[in-house]
């Protein structure tokens, strides 16, 4: 009895670890295309609207979906907050903290800090050309990401079942 129940936690705890990674790959293209129309938000509001810098990352948080509005909107609480520190250094602050809660990698939060140069403090037609480039950039993993996912998602669900299968046959 207890070697069945145990059959069965393994097979279980594999297979769900696979489902999980599976369905990382599936967010990630997802939320990268989230934060490019949030800075099409962004660029919006700072060459039209004209608005300070917190007003406009709330703005661009308002209209993003979950996760990505946590970023914009954390970062438009932290420029009010600022006391005098720089918009880079709390852009990046803003990123570490919601970067970990996502299923983003780390070459694609570099790409995202690359946003951080000159926010604030450029001229705007700069900080504008910043956003476009880092939205190019955004496209690009996202092109990357949904290949991922198309070849690495049934890879995932699958092997996470037949690794618990394994297992559970090895110590049968």
């Amino acid at each position: 009895m207890w070697k069945i129940i145990g059959a069965l936690l393994i097979l279980g705890a594999c297979s769900s670890a696979g489902l999980w990674k599976a369905a990382e790959l599936h967010r990630r293209p997802k939320i990268l295309a989230q934060l490019q129309s949030s800075l099409s938000a962004l660029s919006t509001e700072i060459s039209y609207g004209a608005v300070p810098l917190p007003q406009a990352m709330e703005q661009a948080g308002r209209i993003s979906g979950e996760p990505t509005s946590q970023l914009f909107l954390d970062m438009a609480q932290r420029l009010r907050g600022s006391q005098g520190r720089g918009a880079d250094e709390l852009w990046s602050e803003s990123l570490q903290a919601w970067i970990v809660n996502t299923a983003l990698q780390k070459k694609e939060g570099e790409e995202i800090e690359r946003l951080a140069l000159g926010l604030g403090s450029a001229p705007k037609e700069d900080q504008l050309l910043r956003i476009e480039e880092v939205k190019k950039r955004l496209e690009w993993l996202e092109k990357e990401a949904r290949e991922d996912c198309q070849r690495l998602a049934k890879v995932w669900s699958y092997g996470g079942v037949l690794a618990g299968a394994a297992i559970v046959l090895v110590l049968w």
